[in-house]
């Protein structure tokens, strides 16, 4: 269709959907700007560690690592954006939060970790001795430029992310699967259950799915897709929320292909790494033995084209949110303090990055979770208020508390005695709490309904 003709029809009011092309473009764009380092990491390992319990680990992963930043997306879109969706639960949770978040999925832990993740599982494989500090260096300022300028245009990232980079990422990523899938395991493969999986295994796999932090990136990236769906013609508010609505359910799609693979290429090369700590050492493993010096290369670009993407995306959502919210520096200067912020981080090395990134997720996981399922039933949530302040403030204060019993006495506190808290999950008995006594409240104030 001609633009100006599209643009008209637009204007008149029109309704429009995007094309099976332009929604699988769309959705790549956003699997993309979700599938970071910590997504390849940690299905390879889940693979070995489940083992014959895979199946349900597995699924407990893809409910916490696909489902819910898919309502993540979900939520944003129809409620209107991050601000919209916390201000809900009250003014000054609705001022934090947000800010809070972005934070910690941009400048100050997951944009970092982008860029030391990448240096680590491809440069720093053959940095001459002693140079290590130097060769980090000069990688990490040359990938952040890179990603600057790929940032500058927010609004144009399908262009390069859907086009260009991810169909290259996802290529290679099958390149390595199918391999493990035609060619048999070199060696024995695991046949146990490690003890964290043995009770458990669909609790212990959704707990895992809180490393990727795709259910915080998922409140920043809906505003970024909404923006490009735009640009591809869709004009009316509820047709925009719709199309990014689609756009997340395909990246939930093509998402979960990669994830049981990437599971499956990890149980494969358990043989090859009997002690193996996380994914990254089965990954390389897996393609050193399938094509050798050449797969060592492959994996080298996986990470580095991965986390490019994540990189660009966050850097684009975070300059915006914050240009918006302080207008003195536009986005154009956010997106400079970021990435020079993000650049000197990565220079600390991934270990202090990833020890950090523990308990910030845990406090702002839970709190993140329960705003995205009110989103999702928002038109339910939305008549009875008290269910969104009491809910996140319950859940609020039990992850904070859980967080710290955990570094004051990680022997074990009296908190280990709430319900769920061995799981990992002692907050959700109390965001029922939240919900149930919110709905009381509203039935409270108003007896004849």
């Amino acid at each position: 269709m001609d633009k100006g003709v599209r643009d008209a029809r637009e204007g008149a009011g029109e309704r429009r959907r995007l094309s099976g092309r332009e929604m699988l473009l769309v959705g790549i764009t956003l699997f993309s700007m979700f599938f970071g380092a910590g997504n390849l990491i940690f299905p390879p390992f889940l693979g070995v560690e489940a083992g014959p319990l895979l199946p349900w680990a597995l699924a407990g992963f893809l409910v916490s690592a696909i489902g819910l930043p898919v309502l993540g997306v979900v939520a944003v879109a129809n409620t209107g954006g991050i601000d919209a969706l916390s201000s809900r639960a009250g003014r000054a949770f609705g001022r934090a939060f947000p800010v809070l978040v972005l934070l910690a999925i941009g400048p100050m832990l997951a944009i970092p970790r982008t860029a030391s993740t990448s240096y680590s599982m491809s440069f720093a494989l053959v940095a001459p001795d002693g140079l290590g500090p130097v060769c980090q260096l000069a990688y990490t300022s040359a990938f952040f430029l890179l990603a600057f300028v790929l940032a500058a245009r927010p609004n144009r990232l399908t262009d390069f992310v859907g086009k260009v980079s991810a169909p290259v990422l996802l290529a290679l990523v099958a390149f390595v699967a199918v391999g493990a899938l035609v060619v048999p395991p070199p060696s024995a493969t695991a046949t146990e259950a490690a003890a964290s999986y043995a009770q458990a295994p669909a609790v212990q796999g959704f707990l895992e799915g809180y490393q990727t932090m795709d259910v915080l990136a998922s409140l920043l990236f809906g505003a970024i897709v909404a923006l490009n769906v735009r640009r591809m013609g869709v004009g009316r508010e509820g047709d925009v929320a719709r199309e990014t609505c689609r756009a997340g359910a395909v990246m939930g799609v093509v998402e979960a292909v990669v994830y049981c693979g990437l599971a499956f290429v990890g149980i494969w090369a358990s043989g090859l790494v009997p002690g193996a700590t996380n994914g990254a050492q089965l990954l390389a493993a897996a393609a050193s033995s399938l094509y050798g010096p050449a797969g060592t290369l492959v994996i080298g670009a996986i990470y580095v084209l991965a986390c490019l993407n994540v990189c660009c995306g966050l850097v684009s959502g975070c300059a915006q949110e914050f240009a918006s919210r302080y207008p003195r520096l536009d986005y154009r200067g956010w997106e400079v303090a970021f990435v020079l912020v993000s650049l000197a981080l990565s220079n600390f090395g991934l270990d202090a990055i990833i020890t950090l990134s523990v308990p910030l997720l845990e406090t702002l996981y839970p709190v993140a979770i329960v705003l995205v399922l009110l989103g999702v039933f928002h038109s339910w949530a939305d008549l009875r208020p008290a269910v969104w302040r009491l809910s996140v403030a319950l859940t609020l204060a039990a992850s904070v508390a859980l967080v710290v019993a955990g570094l004051v006495w990680p022997q074990g506190s009296f908190l280990d005695a709430l319900p769920l808290a061995s799981m990992g999950l002692g907050w959700v008995p109390f965001a029922l709490v939240g919900v149930v006594a919110g709905a009381l409240v509203r039935l409270e104030a108003r007896p004849g309904a």
